[in-house]
């Protein structure tokens, strides 16, 4: 069976807004065991951030250009500098989705 990119797209992003999920359900719900929020919010920046890294290294070594992509990495990754890693998992999530929506 081949997966397309679309499906690809769309796991990703399943797979981040399920990071941020975990790592909400921690802070406002009920308390998980220990590493579940962390173990989260890894799965949403990788599973959001890596595919966008990506695309966005291309478009500024290759043609030297600076995209959306770019400035969504460098905010979510800032955010998690400045301890606020949920805050950047959340834009991870929103970026994602809006991307796999439009195509």
């Amino acid at each position: 069976m081949q997966i397309d990119d679309d499906d690809r797209a769309m796991a990703l992003t399943l797979a981040t807004i399920a990071g941020l999920g975990v790592a909400l359900v921690d802070r406002f719900v009920l308390s998980l065991p220990d590493p579940s929020a962390d173990v989260g919010l890894w799965l949403a920046f990788l599973a959001g951030g890596v595919p966008a890294a990506l695309v966005a290294s291309r478009s500024l070594f290759r043609a030297g250009r600076l995209d959306i992509d770019l400035l969504m990495v460098i905010a979510a990754l800032a955010a998690a500098a400045v301890g606020a890693a949920m805050e950047g998992a959340v834009l991870l999530a929103l970026f994602s989705l809006s991307g796999t929506l439009e195509h």
